[in-house]
């Protein structure tokens, strides 16, 4: 098992799969909503195979097999995908 804490919600890499909780205003968890959960919900899609997680400030990342997806907060293009649109479930990072 892996955690990562960000500044509002951590996540965590369970059995494989990644689990998010906390404050969710900007789709931090990454389970398509902006409820925040007090309890680590999965993130769908990311249920196996995840190498490693990483909670930014409101964007979290995980590293999977081919490169990596993100989520969240993207105002500054931290999900990495050539966008600056926040997203509330895992996109895929573009890497050259």
């Amino acid at each position: 098992m892996a955690v990562s804490a960000g500044s509002d919600h951590t996540c965590a890499i369970v059995n494989g799969g990644a689990q998010c909780w906390g404050f969710n205003r900007d789709g931090e968890l990454g389970n398509n909503t902006t409820t925040d959960s007090l309890v680590p919900i999965r993130v769908p899609g990311l249920t196996t195979g995840i190498a490693a997680v990483a909670a930014g400030y409101s964007h979290t990342c995980a590293v999977v097999s081919g490169g990596a997806q993100c989520w969240g907060a993207n105002v500054n293009g931290q999900l990495g995908n050539n966008s600056t649109t926040n997203s509330l479930v895992p996109v895929q990072a573009l890497f050259p």
